[in-house]
């Protein structure tokens, strides 16, 4: 199984009344929906904190398409090289 494609979609969830804080009012909130499509036909679903991080998966994804997506410490290192086993982002220091 490999990723196939992975598509990235911001999207603004309105609120029924606004939401206030001390910066003012907000309307809605922004978020990234991401779906990963594999070779298998399988698609998962999740979500980025913002709409501006469509842009930046959107880059991620041209490293990671046609790789394993359960393969998660290989696909850390071709995001982040050799930093991804420096700081451990898969699982501890190594």
């Amino acid at each position: 199984m490999q990723i196939k494609a992975i598509r990235a979609t911001p999207v603004l969830i309105p609120l029924e009344a606004p939401y206030l804080w001390s910066y003012g009012a907000l309307a809605g909130f922004t978020k990234t929906i991401v779906e990963v499509e594999t070779s298998d036909g399988l698609v998962g679903i999740a979500e980025a904190p913002s709409h501006g991080s469509a842009a930046i998966i959107a880059r991620m994804a041209e490293a990671l398409v046609g790789h394993d997506p359960l393969d998660m410490a290989g696909l850390e290192r071709r995001i982040f090289g050799d930093a991804a086993v420096c700081v451990g982002l898969h699982g501890g220091w190594h």
